[in-house]
């Protein structure tokens, strides 16, 4: 009982932290919503990858086994690729990981409305979408196209465009997001980028690691040790009382099914006694 109660406080603290993590992811996707807006993008830019790879994705591009999993969108793909080579820049690897973070699909249509706000929804994400924005490095792309030497010009991604609202809202969710390290800081490509990093080197691979541990199942030392409680309550009390109170055979057959669940009550801890010191060997070892 003491490691099943360990166990639970230690999911209990890990679910603080996921949630507090989950409501700065979802006010990160947030942003990436505002950065698609169609006026801080070149217009030609913007207008074919709206109308031509509406359903293409960053993770598309460069986790293979999800190309597997989309039919015909590897044709997709090769039209992306000689599209951004000749006319983006960059730029059209950075909408798509914004476009893949700003996604809604898993949200209900209720979360998907507060979505919206800058309410905390206290949501889990799934472990398969943590796992494609972590294995796609797709956070990475804000510092990558926005600050590294080689990135998009402002002809392509033309921050101060954004209207003031939405500036304003950016600043807002950057400060929720992390108050003592981003406040009084102005927006800017510096900026944005220095959050893309922190998602992506920080946010999502804890986020991810410690969803994984609390969906994992009991350890083997309890599901072991529940099977032979099992097994001692259903040979050495459940079949002797039913045994008891309906006679279905004479009294040698009585005898041997009694003798046969006291051997399986015996047998099983044997076996306990057997493993008992492998699970302690594995329990306290580091």
């Amino acid at each position: 009982m003491a490691k099943i109660f360990q166990i639970r406080s230690e999911r209990e603290q890990r679910k603080i932290k996921i949630i507090d993590y989950s409501n700065k992811l979802t006010d990160f996707r947030r942003i990436c919503r505002l950065m698609c807006r169609s006026q801080i993008w070149n217009k030609d830019l913007y207008a074919s990858l709206m109308k031509n790879y509406k359903n293409l994705y960053y993770h598309h591009i460069f986790l293979r086994d999800q190309v597997s999993r989309n039919s015909g969108i590897q044709e997709s793909i090769d039209e992306f690729f000689k599209f951004e080579n000749i006319n983006s820049e960059g730029g059209a690897y950075l909408f798509l990981a914004l476009k893949t973070f700003a996604l809604d699909d898993h949200m209900s249509f209720f979360e998907a409305i507060k979505f919206y706000h800058s309410y905390d929804l206290d949501i889990e994400y799934p472990q398969e979408i943590l796992d494609i924005w972590v294995e796609s490095n797709c956070a990475n792309t804000l510092w990558y196209w926005l600050v590294n030497e080689g990135g998009i010009s402002n002809k392509t991604f033309e921050l101060n465009n954004l209207i003031d609202v939405d500036r304003q809202e950016i600043l807002i969710l950057i400060n929720k997001i992390n108050s003592s390290k981003y406040k009084g800081k102005k927006l800017n490509r510096e900026l944005l980028g220095e959050l893309g990093t922190d998602f992506d080197q920080f946010y999502l691979p804890n986020l991810r690691e410690l969803t994984f541990l609390n969906k994992l199942p009991f350890p083997f030392t309890l599901r072991f040790i529940l099977n032979i409680l099992l097994i001692i309550i259903l040979t050495g009390v459940l079949i002797p009382l039913f045994l008891s109170s309906v006679r279905l055979f004479d009294t040698i057959g009585y005898i041997i099914l009694c003798n046969l669940c006291v051997f399986g009550v015996a047998f099983s801890l044997f076996v306990f006694l057997l493993f008992f010191k492998r699970i302690l060997d594995r329990e306290i070892s580091f």
